[in-house]
Formats: C-alpha cells, sequence, structure tokens
C-alpha cells in the first residue's frame, strides 16, 4: 500500500498539482497546497521533520506524527526536494 502511496504522489507532482505556499528554511517549516485526485485542496506541513495534511487519509491513520504518510505528504516530498535543488 505504502508504494501506491508514494506512486500516487510522484502523479499529483508530475501534473503540476503542488504549490509551496510558505517557506521558512531558517526553521524548517514549509506550507504546501495540493489538489487532490477529485479536485480538492489540501494543506500539507513540514515541521520539526514531520509532515501533517488536513485530509482524512492521514488524519485516519494518525498514530505518533512523522510514521505515516499520505498521498499527498509523498507529493510534497518530491516537490520540497525539487525546490531544495535536488534532481529528481
Amino acid at each position: 500500500m505504502a508504494t501506491n502511496r508514494v506512486e500516487s504522489g510522484w502523479s499529483l507532482y508530475k501534473k503540476g498539482l503542488v504549490k509551496l505556499i510558505e517557506a521558512d528554511v531558517e526553521n524548517a517549516y514549509y506550507e504546501f497546497e495540493v489538489q487532490g485526485s477529485k479536485g480538492e485542496v489540501y494543506k500539507v506541513y513540514y515541521y520539526e521533520a514531520s509532515w501533517i495534511c488536513e485530509c482524512w487519509d492521514f488524519k485516519s491513520h494518525i498514530i505518533d506524527p512523522g510514521t505515516w504518510h499520505c498521498k499527498h505528504c509523498e507529493a510534497c516530498h518530491f516537490k520540497l526536494a525539487e525546490v531544495k535543488g535536488m534532481r529528481l
């Protein structure tokens, strides 16, 4: 199942559906908006090495911050790598 989320995240990223809203590099805080597969928009946050998404899938699986990622978080992994100048 995790592979499917990574692949789905990659697809969202490649379609240009991930937007960086705010970047505070000094404090390692990033805020994104990701358009979901049905057109809905989710906010995703990266702070203190943890990802948080507003989607139902993320909220229903959260046990401990940083232990599980939805496809929106995975999409933001790719966008953050791009922003930091990594080759994808």
